[in-house]
C-alpha cells in the first residue's frame, strides 16, 4: 500500500503529529499559534520546540517559530500542492531539487531577501535562460515565502521588493509582416506540390 505523504499521524504527545515521507521516515510537526510548524529534526527537536513556543507564549512573547530552515518550509508548501496536475508537481519537485533547494534549502527562511532572489535571477539569467523559464523556477520559491508570511516566520514577502530591472525579463516575440513576394512564392510552391502526380490534395 503506497504511504499517503500528505495525512498527518497523531502522536502520544497532545500538538504534535508527523507524516510519512515515501523513505518511511517521519517528518514532524508543532501546532502553535493556529498552525502547523515543521520542525527540523525527530520528535526530541518537536518537544523541545514545543517547549520553547509554550515558554514564550507564558511570558506573552509572539509565538512564532524562529529557526525555521527555507528548505523544511518549502517541503510543507510542495506537500499543500497535492491536488496539482501530475506535469505541473513533476515541474516543481524538479525546480525545488535542481535549483532552489540547493540555493536556499540551509537557508532560515527570513535570510532569503530580496537581495537574495535578484542575485539568483540574474545568475539564471547568465546561463541563458529565458524570462518565462525563470519565472516558472521562481514559482516554488515565491510560493514557499507566501506561506512564511502567512505563518508569520517573515514579516513582508521579499518578492514585494524586488525592483522591475531585478524581475525576469520577458523576450518580445516578433512579428513577422509577410511580403508580396514570400506570398506569391508560398502559393507557387503549394500549387506545385499539387501537381505532383502523388498529390491528395489541390491547393
Amino acid at each position: 500500500m503506497a504511504t499517503d505523504p500528505y495525512k498527518r499521524h497523531k502522536t502520544r504527545h497532545r500538538g504534535i503529529s508527523y507524516r510519512l515521507r515515501s523513505n518511511g521516515t517521519r517528518k514532524y510537526y508543532v501546532y502553535a499559534n493556529g498552525t502547523h510548524s515543521p520542525v527540523d529534526g525527530g520528535e526530541a527537536e518537536a518537544l523541545a520546540l514545543q517547549a520553547e513556543l509554550r515558554g514564550r507564549k507564558a511570558r506573552g512573547e509572539k509565538v512564532v517559530p524562529k529557526k525555521v530552515l527555507f528548505g523544511t518550509l518549502a517541503e510543507d508548501w510542495y506537500a499543500s500542492k497535492s491536488g496539482l496536475r501530475q506535469s505541473t508537481l513533476r515541474d516543481y519537485r524538479a525546480d525545488l531539487d535542481n535549483e532552489i533547494l540547493p540555493r536556499f534549502g540551509h537557508l532560515k527562511v527570513a535570510k532569503v531577501t530580496p537581495d537574495e532572489i535578484a542575485r539568483f535571477v540574474r545568475d539564471l539569467s547568465g546561463r541563458g535562460l529565458s524570462g518565462s523559464r525563470i519565472k516558472n523556477i521562481l514559482k516554488p520559491l515565491q510560493g514557499t515565502l507566501k506561506l512564511g508570511l502567512r505563518r508569520g516566520f517573515i514579516p513582508q514577502d521579499p518578492f514585494t521588493l524586488l525592483t522591475p530591472d531585478e524581475r525576469p525579463k520577458e523576450t518580445p516575440r516578433t512579428h513577422h509582416e509577410w511580403s508580396p513576394e514570400e506570398i506569391d512564392a508560398l502559393l507557387g510552391a503549394s500549387e506545385a506540390l499539387a501537381k505532383e502526380k502523388n498529390a491528395k490534395y489541390d491547393y
